[in-house]
């Protein structure tokens, strides 16, 4: 089967529209880090009990707003199997700022990040 060749017109088009399509800014509000940690709260009715902190962190200027809530997954060790899910509610929001920079950095950037906590109490027999 023989494709006939693209026609100049149609070669000046197809460029036209490349550089167009590059010249389309790109924004990202994504998840710049985060933390999970747990820490046993002890034994209730032969139920081991833990709280759960999952830390997102993302930067400042991102145009999306944290989740209200987050799922936490707990596995199986020994075989990596999913044992439950947990929803955990955000509990608050802060902002941290490099305030005080090093005096040998000339020009520091600006570091700011938007930090989210989500912290709930985790049952497990």
């Amino acid at each position: 089967m023989w494709v006939q060749p693209c026609s100049f017109s149609c070669k000046r088009f197809l460029i036209l529209l490349f550089l167009c399509c590059g010249l389309v800014p790109a924004f990202a509000g994504h998840i710049a880090g985060g933390e999970l940690s747990y820490s046993f709260g002890g034994i209730t009715n032969g139920s081991y009990q833990y709280a759960v902190t999952l830390k997102l962190y993302r930067l400042c200027n991102a145009d999306k707003a944290f989740n209200n809530s987050v799922v936490v997954a707990i596995f199986n060790k020994s075989d990596n199997s999913r044992v439950s899910n947990h929803t955990v509610a955000r509990t608050k929001t802060e902002t941290i700022s490099l305030t005080n920079p090093n005096p040998c950095i000339t020009n520091p950037p600006a570091v700011c990040y938007q930090v989210a906590y989500y912290r709930n109490w985790v049952t497990r027999f």
